[in-house]
């Protein structure tokens, strides 16, 4: 069984695999500069993949202290 830890940081690892996901598909679609028209000063994608890969990589650190 995993410590609830553990069990966080797994279910944080799916979301942020799944974000990293969706950020990708999104340059796929719309380009790697492109930004959302609606949203005023927002990033670009590129910039949000970016976001989405450091949270990414946070979640992975601390999945190594967990022995994960």
């Amino acid at each position: 069984m995993f410590s609830k830890e553990q069990e966080y940081l797994l279910v944080k690892l799916m979301e942020e695999c799944s974000e990293v996901q969706k950020e990708t598909a999104k340059i796929f679609t719309f380009g790697l500069n492109n930004k959302n028209p609606y949203v005023p000063d927002s990033p670009s994608n590129l910039k949000l993949l970016l976001l989405e890969l450091n949270d990414l990589m946070a979640t992975i650190d601390f999945m190594t202290q967990y022995d994960l």
